[in-house]
């Protein structure tokens, strides 16, 4: 039995396709500089920043982070849902 998913409009799925796509870029980025991280308080940095950049991406799609964060969750329990994310960032 699934959980029941929240309805999000085609514009909040547009803006959450939009965002993830730049966040893996960011993710990708900040993973190499993780790597090269010499200390823990070096790699904290690290995350701290990657963490503020990715925060200023999703907040300029136009998405508040738990919404975000909602459909990102919803898209794990709903295939098709993530079928319709997964068009949408090929489209943009």
């Amino acid at each position: 039995q699934q959980a029941p998913t929240q309805d999000f409009s085609d514009q909040q799925l547009q803006q959450f396709a939009d965002a993830s796509q730049e966040i893996a870029v960011i993710s990708q980025e900040y993973t190499q500089r993780l790597q090269e991280a010499e200390d823990e308080a070096t790699q904290q940095e690290v995350r701290a920043e990657a963490n503020d950049r990715m925060i200023e991406v999703v907040e300029h799609s136009g998405l508040d982070v738990d919404t975000f964060n909602a459909i990102g969750q919803s898209i794990q329990q709903d295939p098709e849902m993530m079928q319709r994310v997964q068009e949408m960032a090929n489209q943009s």
